[in-house]
């Protein structure tokens, strides 16, 4: 339960700064307050980015808060399904493609067959 809080650190981060980027401005401004049509004019690639973030984290918070209050937990548990874990072998290589990989892996490194 700690790791899913730890991992949503950085979208609570994300959103907070949106929420603080008028006054992260006002900072360098001497402590002046800023409003968000000058930082729209000021820095408008910046105030973009960080509304597009802060929405796009805060989709992601619920989402995770809406699966942990539902009890659903991840199938694959950080890394992606392969082969090995669905017992199938990849579309790309045929069986002879497959026979030619064994019969490579079965010979010794001198050259001859085991």
């Amino acid at each position: 339960m700690w790791r899913a809080f730890v991992r949503c650190l950085p979208r609570v981060a994300a959103v907070a700064v949106c929420l603080g980027v008028t006054e992260l401005l006002g900072l360098p401004a001497a402590g002046r307050d800023i409003t968000w049509l000058q930082v729209g004019y000021y820095a408008p690639t910046l105030l973009v980015a960080v509304a597009v973030t802060a929405v796009v984290s805060g989709a992601v918070l619920a989402a995770r808060i809406g699966a942990a209050a539902a009890g659903v937990r991840s199938r694959s548990h950080g890394r992606t399904p392969g082969p090995a874990d669905t017992g199938t072998q990849s579309a790309f290589f045929s069986a002879a493609d497959r026979s030619r990989a064994a019969a490579a892996s079965s010979v010794r490194p001198n050259g001859s067959s085991a």
